[in-house]
């Protein structure tokens, strides 16, 4: 007779919920993935995200390994992409260990999406350790109607507050976006997450009332996609959806009238792709700007050429910002206001990934995509091979899990595609990966080629439960430091946006006071603490005699921008900053002009084709009465930005001080037909006219001054110019 062990049940019982419990996991992972966002950052959406995903997968690891010391024995779901993930994420370690900063590349910098350390292990843990618990349709299935379900609500948000902003009270600033900042990036997510939702719908196993909530979730996603009004994403559309019908098409097991809309999807994709989208339809959205094709390759291109180091492993994850100071071209110098955070993004994902982790890490990931295409063609293919063989014997009929793999495979092709058109954010880039792993588990369930489990028995030896506690402890160890990581990093980013936000500079010296103690290696918050007691320094300067609270407050603001400096090198914004703050004290310091162009030269060395670094540098030799420097470092300026009005103003002024009148009077000329009718520049204009001391110039610089103060009564320069 068979003896069996006392414990077998209890154990099944408990490792049986402990998968329930990863499962859940996974799935809270999958659902803040998409909504989760926290007010009060100043990018609400990406860094809660990151967390938040690596945290799961983590926890989830946490949770396999709690398992393997109930039932003994390791078993793993071996997928194809499984080698050239775990490549591409020591390739991105290793970009990181040598690149120049090491604290931007874990998470990023928290304004601007970029490829983290962080996002990209979480995104890859994520998804493999989603693949380990997905093995078994049911629990793809609740997967995919999570996803759909999550899916919608976003959909849904953002439609309702397009076109009824007036009736909902959280509507009333604007198109409502919990998945990103973007409205092409939450675009390229429904366009990924449609063949999905219209394969949930086809089959007929579904309840009526399940198959009404994904054709509602069809129907936002199709008002979303719409609203947004990319073409590009209705050929992406069309291009996925197409798949899903053709591969439901030969089969009788699917609901028709299901797919016909898919039929009618399609035709309007393309219809409303070549015609264009009715402006009745289109949303009220902000325009995005980004870099294009071309300025992106062209940056790449530098950066790849720069070194033999650089060229294999990039500058490290996250460093694209570094890049764009470095190498952007000239007319990005008109627009100072969009540079610090919209032209970070390049035109694709493809450029960051080339700059970031270089030619190997590239070719990873193109590896990877490889492997992920022979997946979706090998299995498409036994899928139809299969049917081909029992369509005589029964009815031609397709399994739920074999349209769920081809949906997934149509979405991950979607996104793939989108890596080449778009930059992906941390939640796209999320879904890339969950969904390869995803389409590997649905084709494997029917394709013996790509079901591979590894099973794995532990021993109740001591080499085999030290390695297993060992590993467990590690899990365990990096899951606490995480966390806690985590949280310091959000309340510091909370800290730093309500510094940023703070009405008066105590306030916002507080704040910075308090993100720099939560982290302190980051340069950005030591410049921004700078700032802040500079312009205390300068409300303090008000009063008639200088305080010890002044000469504190200015010492507090050059030292942490030097911290800056040190935490931060590669930023050309810190030097800057530590140059303003040499600027502010040479009143009350000797030496701080020299220390000012130092500085100033350090930030040009970081971002030669900035102008306004040029400009600064220019006024520094203008005070000390440098004008033959002054004179070349400015015609510097106008010839990297020809629209540089205050260049052309202070170049006026150095010809003015040397008598060259008519070179003086050819700079503001230049100055005012550029901003014609601006006050400040007008009055100069006719100031140097007067001091040429020409009769005809004298009389238009008399008139100037007649019409200006007729339009400006109150002016009090040109009151007196008018005696």
């Amino acid at each position: 007779m068979k003896r069996t062990s006392l414990f077998r049940p209890k154990r099944t019982a408990i490792s049986s919920a402990l998968s329930s419990g990863a499962i859940a996991i996974l799935g809270v992972g999958l659902i803040g993935g998409i909504l989760l966002h926290i007010p009060g950052l100043r990018d609400p959406h990406t860094l809660p995200k990151v967390l938040l995903v690596v945290f799961c997968a983590m926890l989830a690891a946490l949770i396999f390994g709690a398992r393997v010391l109930v039932v003994k024995k390791i078993q793993l779901r071996r997928t194809p992409v499984d080698a050239a993930a775990l490549i591409f994420l020591v390739v991105a370690l290793l970009a990181w260990v040598l690149s120049g900063n090491l604290s931007h590349g874990i998470l990023g910098q928290p304004e601007v999406f970029g490829l983290s350390l962080a996002s990209i292990f979480g995104a890859i843990a994520f998804g493999y350790m989603s693949a380990q618990h997905a093995a078994r349709g049911h629990v793809l299935h609740r997967f995919i109607a999570l996803l759909v379900g999550i899916s919608g609500i976003v959909s849904a948000f953002f439609v309702i507050s397009l076109y009824a902003p007036t009736h909902i009270p959280w509507a009333h600033s604007g198109a409502v976006n919990v998945l990103t900042q973007f409205a092409s990036v939450l675009g390229l997510w429904i366009v990924a997450v449609i063949p999905i939702t219209l394969a949930f719908a086809m089959h007929r196993t579904l309840s009526w009332w399940a198959r009404m909530f994904a054709v509602v979730a069809l129907i936002l996603h199709c008002l979303a996609v719409v609203s947004i009004a990319l073409p590009y994403l209705y050929i992406l559309v069309a291009f996925a959806v197409s798949i899903v019908v053709l591969s439901a098409w030969q089969h009788d097991d699917v609901v028709q009238w299901v797919r016909a809309i898919g039929v009618l999807l399609i035709a309007s994709s393309i219809a409303f792709a070549v015609a264009g989208t009715p402006n009745m339809l289109k949303g009220d959205l902000p325009a995005e700007l980004t870099l294009g094709n071309g300025v992106s390759t062209q940056i790449t291109q530098q950066v790849l050429l720069k070194d033999v180091s650089t060229f294999f492993i990039g500058n490290g994850p996250a460093s694209f910002g570094y890049a764009f100071s470095l190498y952007r071209p000239h007319a990005f110098n008109g627009l100072e206001a969009f540079a610090d955070r919209i032209f970070w993004q390049p035109y694709s994902t493809v450029h960051a990934l080339f700059v970031e982790l270089g030619f190997v890490g590239a070719l990873s990931l193109l590896f990877v995509v490889l492997l992920g295409s022979g997946v979706l063609v090998t299995g498409i293919s036994d899928i139809n091979a299969r049917k081909g063989r029992v369509i005589t014997k029964t009815a031609r009929k397709i399994h739920p899990e074999q349209l769920h793999a081809v949906a997934l495979g149509a979405a991950w092709l979607v996104l793939t595609i989108g890596m080449f058109v778009s930059f992906l954010g941390a939640a796209l880039w999320m879904l890339w990966w969950w969904l390869l792993f995803m389409m590997c588990v649905a084709f494997a369930m029917h394709t013996k080629r790509l079901d591979q489990v590894k099973e794995i028995s532990v021993s109740a030896e001591l080499k085999d439960s030290f390695l297993v506690s060992f590993l467990f402890v590690s899990i365990v160890t990096a899951l606490g430091i995480s966390a806690a990581f985590g949280i310091r990093h959000i309340i510091a980013e909370s800290q730093a946006t309500a510094g940023l936000h703070a009405a008066s500079a105590p306030q916002m010296i507080e704040h910075m006071n308090k993100a720099t103690q939560l982290r302190p290696a980051y340069g950005p918050y030591r410049a921004s603490l700078a700032d802040a007691y500079l312009q205390y320094a300068r409300a303090l300067s008000k009063e008639d005699t200088i305080t010890d609270e002044f000469t504190f407050a200015m010492a507090n603001a050059v030292d942490q921008a030097k911290r800056a400096t040190t935490l931060d090198p590669l930023s050309y914004t810190s030097w800057d900053t530590l140059a303003t703050m040499y600027s502010n004290a040479r009143l009350f310091t000797t030496g701080a002009d020299e220390h000012t162009l130092q500085q100033l030269d350090s930030a040009i060395a970081l971002a030669p084709t900035n102008a306004q670094l040029y400009w600064r540098k220019a006024l520094i030799h203008i005070d000390s009465q440098q004008d033959a420097e002054a004179k070349a470092t400015l015609e510097k300026a106008i010839q990297l930005h020809p629209q540089f009005v205050s260049a052309y103003a202070a170049l006026g002024d150095i010809y003015e001080r040397l008598e060259q009148f008519q070179l003086a009077v050819k700079q503001y000329e230049k100055a005012s037909s550029l901003v014609p009718g601006n006050v400040d520049i007008t009055y100069q204009y006719a100031r140097v006219l007067y001091n040429t001391g020409e009769r005809d110039q004298m009389q238009k610089a008399i008139e100037m001054w007649l019409a200006l103060v007729d339009t400006h009564p109150d002016h009090s320069n040109g009151l007196f110019s008018l005696g």
